[in-house]
């Protein structure tokens, strides 16, 4: 199963990514809307590298550890295929 890097990034922002509740305020400086936050935060879609930027700026982060996540995340990924054929 393919790691959730937003909840992972809240876990390490805020402790526990289930105290965040996104209001008005963050959708509207992250430019995100409510459907596709709850799309990206379920890991139902993947999130976009300007959504990255957008959600570490609003928390006030470097974009370093969320972009990590990310790219540690598909390199996992692919070595799971790999050895799964």
């Amino acid at each position: 199963m393919e790691k959730n890097i937003i909840q992972e990034f809240l876990n390490e922002v805020l402790g526990n990514h289930k105290q965040f509740n996104p209001n008005k305020h963050f959708y509207n400086n992250t430019k995100i809307g409510r459907k596709r936050w709850g799309q990206i935060y379920r890991n139902e879609k993947s999130v976009t590298l300007k959504e990255l930027v957008q959600i570490s700026l609003y928390f006030g982060k470097k974009l370093n550890a969320i972009a990590e996540k990310r790219q540690l995340s598909l390199f996992t990924e692919d070595i799971d295929k790999e050895n799964s054929l």
